[in-house]
C-alpha cells in the first residue's frame, strides 16, 4: 500500500486513492451489485458450479440454493461515524455481507490513509464462536462488499465484528469492537425479494497474451443490463499484491453481429482488491479457480441480438521494478528551481527516461480547503514502442524523513511526468537519492470472445 501523499492511478471511479489529508463519506446506494469469486475444482467442475448460480439485479451472483438473508439492516453510531450492516447473502457457497460507513473525518499527517479491509480486523463467527474465514471483498468510497465462507446451514445468526471500519484512517481504532448481531431468514429462489435471473456460462477458450489469460465464467441478461463477469486466471508474478485488473484506460468494448456497441456502465460493486484473499488462501494450482474477477457491465441486450462479442484491450498489473537516481539540489533550493537529470528506468522490458526534474508547489482543492504539496516533478516519457505494454505509474521512494510520497501522471500518449512529495514542504539541501521499488504497466491485448446468445436470454 501507498504512504502518505503517494498516488496510484485512478482507473476506477470507485477507487480513489486518497491523500494524506483527506475526508470521506462512504454512503451506500439502494442498489449495489456486487462480485462472487469462484474457488472451484477443475475447470468442468467450475462450469458446474456457474450453472447454480443466479444474478440479482441490483445485488450480483448469488447462490440460488440455502439462500439466507439478513431480517433488517444493522447499524452503531459512535462519534459521528455510522456503520451499518445493509445485507447478508448467505449461501450454499459463501455469505456476503453489505457493509456501508458513513463519516466526515478530516486527518493530517503524511501516514494517514484509510484503513483497507484486511486491516480491520473483520471477523464473521457463528453463535457458537467458530469464525467463518474472510475469501474475497470490494472496497470503494461507497462502502465495503466482504465475501466469506458458508455458514453452517442450520445457522440463522451470526456475528459481525471489526476493530475499525474500513475507509476510516487506522488511528481511530477504539478500545471496544464494533460488533453487529446478525438475525437471518430463508428465501426461497431469491435473494432479499428480489426477481433472479437465470445466467448461462460461454462455452469459448481462454483468451491469453504475455502470459495473461482470461476466462468468461458467466454472462446475465436483464431489461435495464447486460452483465458480464470474467476471471484473469493467469498472469505474471501470481504473488504481486494488488492482483490485476481490466484497464480502464482501454476500457472493455460489447458488440453484437448487428455491428451495434453497448455502452460499458460502472462495474458494480468491484475494486481490484476483490477476491485478493481467496488468491492467497484459494485452490492449489491456477488450473483450480480464478485469482481474480470482474463484474462488468452493459447497456441491456438489443432484441434482434444473437451473438457478442466483447473484447478487451488492457490489463492493469502491478510490476516489481529496481533502480536509482541521485539528484543534487544545491545549497539553498527554491520553488522554480530546475535541475538536470538523464536517468532510464526498466519496468517490465519498458524503458522509462527521465529528463529533467523541477521544484513545484502544487495546491489541491480538497473538501476541508486548499492542500499545498511541495513537489520535484521529473518530466518522463517512455521510449520503447507502447504496442504491448505501457507503463502507467512510477513508484519512487527515498528517506521517509524527506520524502512522503510519489506520483505519476499520463494520458494518451503514456507517461508525461513522475514527482516525489517532500514531507511538511520542506526542501532538502545537497545530494537527494531515489530509488526505484514498484511500477504499474497496462498489459495491451486485444483479448477477445464471441458466443451465441441463448433463445431464452435473447428473448428476455
Amino acid at each position: 500500500t501507498g504512504r502518505g501523499a503517494r498516488r496510484r492511478p485512478a482507473l476506477f471511479a470507485g477507487w480513489p486513492r486518497l491523500g494524506r489529508r483527506f475526508s470521506v463519506a462512504l454512503a451506500l446506494p439502494a442498489v449495489l451489485a456486487v462480485a462472487l469469486l469462484i474457488v472451484g475444482g477443475p475447470r468442468q467442475a467450475l462450469a458446474d458450479v456457474q450453472r447454480l448460480l443466479g444474478y440479482v439485479p441490483g445485488l450480483g451472483f448469488v447462490a440460488t440454493q440455502d439462500v439466507r438473508v439478513l431480517v433488517e439492516p444493522v447499524e452503531i453510531v459512535r462519534e459521528g461515524v455510522t456503520v451499518r450492516v445493509e445485507q447478508v447473502v448467505a449461501g450454499a457457497r459463501d455469505t456476503r455481507i453489505v457493509l456501508s460507513v458513513v463519516a466526515a473525518v478530516a486527518t493530517a499527517g503524511g501516514d494517514d490513509e484509510p484503513t483497507r479491509v484486511p486491516e480491520a480486523g473483520i471477523v464473521l463467527r457463528t453463535l457458537a464462536g467458530k469464525e467463518i474465514p474472510l475469501t474475497a471483498w470490494s472496497q470503494s468510497t461507497e462502502g465495503a462488499v466482504l465475501t466469506f465462507g458458508p455458514l453452517p446451514v442450520e445457522a440463522d445468526a451470526a456475528v459481525l465484528a471489526m476493530r475499525v471500519p474500513p475507509g476510516l484512517p487506522l488511528r481511530a481504532e477504539a478500545t471496544e469492537e464494533w460488533v453487529f448481531p446478525l438475525s437471518l431468514r430463508g428465501e426461497g429462489g431469491t435473494a432479499g425479494g428480489a426477481r433472479l435471473i437465470e445466467t448461462y456460462y460461454p462455452e469459448v477458450p481462454e483468451s491469453e497474451h504475455h502470459g495473461i489469460a482470461l476466462r468468461m465464467l458467466d454472462v446475465a441478461h436483464t431489461a435495464d443490463e447486460t452483465v458480464v463477469r470474467i476471471g484473469i486466471v493467469d498472469y505474471p508474478a501470481l504473488e504481486a499484491s494488488p492482483p490485476p485488473h481490466l484497464s480502464g484506460r482501454f476500457r472493455p468494448s460489447l458488440r453484437d453481429d448487428g455491428g451495434r456497441f453497448y455502452t460499458a456502465r460502472r462495474s458494480p460493486g468491484v475494486g481490484y482488491e476483490s477476491g485478493l484473499a481467496a488468491a492467497r488462501a484459494g485452490a492449489a494450482s491456477i488450473e483450480e479457480a480464478p485469482a481474480r474477477h470482474e463484474v462488468l457491465a452493459f447497456e441491456p441486450l438489443h432484441p434482434e441480438a444473437r451473438e457478442l462479442t466483447l473484447t478487451v484491450d488492457g490489463v492493469y498489473l502491478y510490476v516489481p521494478a529496481s533502480g536509482t537516481i541521485e539528484i543534487d539540489l544545491g545549497d539553498a533550493p527554491q520553488i522554480g528551481d530546475v535541475f538536470p537529470v538523464d536517468a532510464k528506468l526498466h519496468i517490465a522490458g519498458a524503458t522509462v527516461h527521465l529528463s529533467g526534474a523541477r521544484l513545484v508547489l502544487e495546491e489541491l482543492e480538497v473538501r476541508d480547503g486548499i492542500l499545498a504539496r511541495t513537489l520535484l516533478r521529473f518530466d518522463a516519457q517512455q521510449i520503447t514502442p507502447q504496442d504491448a505494454v505501457r507503463v502507467t505509474y512510477v513508484g519512487l521512494v527515498g528517506d521517509r524523513t524527506i520524502v512522503s510520497g510519489s506520483s505519476s501522471s499520463g494520458g494518451q500518449d503514456g507517461i508525461y511526468a513522475v514527482g516525489v512529495e517532500f514531507r511538511d514542504g520542506r526542501i532538502p539541501a545537497g545530494l537527494l537519492t531515489l530509488s526505484l521499488k514498484e511500477a504499474a504497466v497496462v498489459y495491451t491485448g486485444p483479448w477477445e470472445f464471441t458466443w451465441s446468445v441463448p433463445p431464452a436470454a435473447a428473448g428476455r
